[in-house]
């Protein structure tokens, strides 16, 4: 193997950036994935299995084991050193690296792999420091591919790229809206876009009212639906669709969260208000889709800036209760509504 030169950074690259290295010259010995966005490290070694399967002469010379708690790795290693069954490749991946015993069982094989083997390792979590072994050495070599976690525009962007790949389409408003109704998993994301393709069909364009009436439609009420209690005031309402979110799988910290946006955005809405910015400029100031601002603005109850404190207040308790007490969910959230409306 030809090694870069020693004062080289050891530097992940993202994780888009293994599509460069798929065909048949550029395939690499090693690809080591990893980061906090499970769904891209899982889909994209789903699509290298692909790429270098028909270089894999034979079933014999294909591994795929995904790890257990303190499970042992040094079988893997010695079957990726080993000599295919056939004349083609040998394809091995490791998925869960984080769960490996001994990570310094792959020192030994990084510094000198295998050129018959594609080694895929995926490790479901952030890596601190590529300082060390066995990452230095992959990273310097332009093995390692961070997926990081889509927050924000990005996450936006990418629900209007996967719904262009499905042959729908959304505007970037809508696609802010159905993130804010479903939440940031992408895993629930993409089963989202797939419920509309299946509903619309090809060339047909996501609007507001179908998000309204499929996204999650498992559930009778939306965190929206929780919004619009809340602002006019209805304690028992929040109650009911507080309850009913739980029950259907909504964390209660995603609940917690949105309603800190909520009430950090109606404060600020009071100053965008002052100097007469229109609602789609001020959205985009108070990092929000303007259908999630509009929500803010119909807050009649929490007129009241001792009210919007005293929820505050209330959303701070709340989270530490969920990280520091035995309560369970439902216990904390009747706690907070009463606090808020107290």
């Amino acid at each position: 193997m030809k090694k870069k030169e020693s004062g080289t950074k050891a530097e992940a690259l993202h994780i888009s950036k293994v599509y460069d290295y798929l065909d048949e010259k550029n395939i690499l010995p090693v690809y080591f994935l990893f980061g906090a966005d499970t769904f891209a490290i899982e889909k994209t070694a789903d699509d290298i299995i692909k790429a270098v399967d028909p270089f894999v002469g034979t079933d014999f010379d294909k591994e795929i084991v995904r790890l257990d708690k303190k499970q042992e790795i040094s079988g893997l290693i010695s079957s990726a050193s080993t000599y295919p069954f056939s004349n083609g490749k040998k394809l091995i991946v490791i998925k869960s690296f984080e769960n490996v015993a001994d990570k310094k069982v792959l020192n030994e094989y990084i510094e000198n792999p295998a050129p018959f083997t594609v080694l895929i390792i995926t490790h479901n979590d952030k890596i601190q420091s590529l300082s060390s072994n066995p990452y230095k050495t992959m990273a310097i070599e332009g093995w390692m591919f961070e997926a990081r976690e889509l927050k924000g525009a990005d996450l936006i962007n990418w629900v209007i790229k996967s719904a262009g790949e499905k042959k729908i389409t959304i505007t970037y408003e809508n696609a802010a809206v159905l993130i804010e109704t479903v939440g940031e998993d992408k895993n629930l994301l993409e089963q989202e876009l797939n419920k509309f393709f299946n509903f619309l069909g090809e060339n047909q364009e996501i609007n507001l009212e179908l998000i309204n009436r499929l996204a999650s439609n498992t559930k009778e009420f939306t965190i929206f639906n929780l919004l619009d209690a809340l602002g006019v005031g209805d304690k028992d309402k929040a109650l009911r669709i507080g309850y009913n979110l739980l029950y259907y799988g909504t964390h209660l910290l995603i609940i917690l969260s949105t309603l800190n946006k909520y009430f950090i955005t109606i404060v600020h809405s009071k100053e965008l208000i002052r100097k007469e910015i229109q609602p789609r400029e001020a959205a985009l100031k108070a990092d929000v889709s303007e259908y999630f601002y509009k929500s803010c603005l119909r807050a009649s109850y929490f007129k009241s800036e001792e009210r919007v404190n005293k929820a505050i207040k209330a959303l701070l308790k709340a989270d530490l209760s969920v990280k520091s007490s035995g309560l369970d969910p439902k216990t904390i959230y009747t706690l907070l509504i009463g606090e808020i409306f107290s």
